[in-house]
């Protein structure tokens, strides 16, 4: 009979101390195993490719960059963001919230606040305190309900201020009507005849707790804030104020005014206040309209050739938009029998044009498959990180030497005579000629082949291998590597740790074996 007993101590601590070893082994290799899995891929945008005048075919032109495409869709470690993509995230925007609706009040209830604190200065005079009292609560009254018709609050604070002194005649209560006073200016002191009535009054309201707080937040950051005269910028925070209304005005240039009375007691209130534009709703923060414009004059550059100073600072943007990492386009030289392509890639990132190698092909679409794909690997590998060294300027030409931002008008095409059989043109300096504005080569690949010749190319596509073999992690480099070691490294300490325990022999065995 052969006893198993459970580890000891020491076996125990032993095992615990091989396990984290290799767990702190294996963490790091593991960590940047999943880092390099993780890494978010480049993601590529595709612009309409440049025609050489009218001696491109328009069949080769639609051909390549539908296969330039049709490979970035193929490619897993590079996102194609597809011109209907592009679109959609130009045209995303974030809508301004409806617009705050303040008080609509009438112009001729302002007219008739300074009407009627006129009358009760007057009745004060004349020692008409009741006519006072009737007089300056129209005037309190009128100035609430037409808040957006007062051109300042100071009539406001008057009107409180003969009410105030009106109760106090009449031997009634001023302290509502003196806190509104001093949550216009709280070192309010009367002045004239009304010191002698609000004197001992105001020192009793001064003594009331200011427990009160007012927050307004407004929409445009830059609208000025009116809160009972005093002003504040985007923002007002406010506290220790004393119980009474206060008139709130938010405006901003090209923005409706916005008016409102906030009645405010011992607690908090807070306010959001969203300008509404004047004539009409509130308008969008960014409705795309401007970006849509941007991005429809860098594709009609792209098919002229057109490639300032302008077109590389709006690429820049335009790539940033719609979240792209590269703009990739191509341009052609072309003669009866064949073309040559000139891919480029630009760095939204650096705002660098880099120019991949040309290449030559037949104006035959057979031929020109087969060489897109070399055009299109070496575009890729300069998309994951082999960019090209050589940088063009604003203002270059396919196929010429990088100039200036202000190019001089291009002289005519040199051509040299053709060896035979095969012709190899040399390089020139095509003129630019204008796409008609009614040709849109970005649409369906349809309008190129027809179902059954893309459904024979699609089987092709599939029984070929890629156009370069996919670069592999080294297995030593991957998380499984690891943890299989992990596992038997561990499985083998605790399996030697049990073959390794001393028998106890007065101890009873738990399970007998035969």
């Amino acid at each position: 009979m052969k006893s198993i007993r459970t580890c000891g101590i020491g076996t125990r601590v032993l095992v615990y101390a091989l396990v984290i070893s290799v767990t702190l082994l294996y963490m790091p290799v593991a960590e940047l195993s999943m880092a390099h899995a993780a890494k978010s891929k480049p993601s590529v945008y595709v612009f309409s490719f440049t025609p050489d005048g009218d001696k491109t075919p328009l069949a080769l032109l639609g051909m390549t960059e539908t296969q330039l495409k049709s490979g970035f869709k193929k490619e897993s470690r590079i996102t194609y963001i597809s011109p209907k993509q592009a679109r959609a995230k130009l045209k995303t925007s974030k809508k301004r919230k409806p617009a705050t609706k303040g008080i609509e009040g009438d112009a001729k209830y302002a007219k008739r606040v300074a009407k009627y604190v006129d009358r009760a200065k007057e009745a004060y005079t004349d020692e008409d305190f009741d006519g006072m009292m009737k007089y300056a609560s129209r005037a309190v009254k009128y100035a609430k309900r037409s808040p957006n018709h007062l051109d300042g609050f100071d009539i406001v604070k008057d009107a409180y201020t003969y009410l105030a002194a009106a109760e106090v005649e009449t031997e009634g209560d001023p302290n509502p009507a003196l806190l509104n006073v001093l949550a216009f200016d709280p070192d309010f002191s009367p002045k004239g005849e009304l010191r002698y009535s609000l004197k001992r009054a105001l020192r009793q309201a001064k003594k009331a707790s200011r427990s009160g707080s007012l927050a307004i937040k407004a929409d445009p950051k830059d609208a000025k804030i009116l809160v009972n005269g005093k002003s504040y910028t985007g923002q007002a925070d406010l506290g220790s104020l004393y119980a009474g209304s206060y008139f709130v005005r938010v405006e901003a240039a090209g923005f409706e005014t916005y008016d409102n009375v906030v009645k405010i007691d011992r607690g908090s209130e807070s306010l959001e206040v969203v300008l509404g534009s004047k004539g009409g709703q509130a308008p969008a923060e960014d409705d795309g309209v401007d970006k849509m414009a941007v991005y429809k004059n860098l594709n009609k550059k792209a098919r002229k050739g057109d490639f300032d100073e302008k077109w590389y600072r709006d690429a820049a943007k335009f790539g940033k938009w719609i979240k792209a990492d590269y703009l990739v386009l191509a341009g052609f030289q072309s003669r009866k029998r064949s073309s040559r392509l000139y891919p480029v890639v630009f760095n939204v990132r650096s705002g660098e044009m880099g120019e991949i190698e040309p290449v030559r092909m037949g104006n035959d679409l057979d031929d020109a498959e087969d060489k897109m794909g070399v055009a299109f690997a070496d575009t890729r590998d300069a998309i994951l990180g082999d960019f090209p060294e050589e940088t063009l300027a604003p203002g270059f030409i396919f196929g010429a030497a990088a100039v200036a931002a202000a190019p001089a008008p291009a002289p005519e095409p040199v051509y040299e005579p053709e060896p035979e059989p095969e012709p190899e043109p040399e390089l020139f300096v095509a003129p630019v000629t204008p796409v008609s504005e009614t040709l849109d080569l970005d649409v369906d690949d349809s309008i190129y082949f027809s179902e059954e010749d893309e459904t024979m190319g699609q089987e092709d596509a599939e029984g070929e291998e890629s156009f370069e073999p996919v670069e592999k992690t080294p297995f030593y480099k991957q998380w499984w590597f690891w943890t299989a070691i992990g596992v038997v490294v561990v499985g083998g300490a605790v399996g030697t740790a049990i073959a390794l325990q001393p028998e106890d022999k007065d101890r009873p065995s738990r399970l007998e074996l035969p």
